[in-house]
């Protein structure tokens, strides 16, 4: 295995429901993951850094944001989550309170199973600060569960 494929097998569930967790459209969040990786592997060779594949996924949904006429305030939270017959919230409507550093590392940590050691080699952020933000997180989403 090539490190492209090593590198898109450690990243892809975490960045898709990163950018899911953006445009909230399954079919827009497909079309901007593939076309991130492809953008990284295109224009960045061998270089291919976590920070570097989402800020490409951000910058695609911000074009494709733009690019609709009429659009709604994504910013804005209506606070009307749907609840299925679980009891969970959706996943992008959790990551939707999310700051992009919380969304970003709290989805290596539990959707992708990246150690804090390696989070920390590929965003070049310290372990102690991802711990703080991984806490955050979790403080948030469990407010968001006791609140739903």
């Amino acid at each position: 295995m090539d490190s492209f494929e090593v590198f898109f097998e450690k990243t892809k569930k975490g960045f898709y429901n990163y950018i899911l967790s953006l445009s909230r459209d399954e079919d827009v969040a497909k079309d901007i993951v593939q076309e991130s990786y492809y953008k990284l592997l295109k224009s960045y060779k061998l270089d291919y850094s976590v920070n570097l594949l989402y800020k490409i996924g951000k910058n695609l949904y911000f074009d494709e944001y733009n690019r609709k006429k009429n659009h709604t305030d994504l910013e804005l939270v209506d606070g009307s989550y749907n609840v299925n017959k679980d009891n969970s919230i959706e996943l992008a409507k959790i990551f939707s309170m999310l700051d992009d550093d919380e969304k970003k590392i709290f989805s290596m940590v539990v959707l992708d199973d990246m150690s804090y050691d390696e989070i920390s080699k590929l965003t070049g952020i310290s372990v102690s600060n991802i711990k703080v933000k991984i806490h955050r997180a979790r403080k948030k989403i469990n407010e968001i569960f006791k609140g739903a």
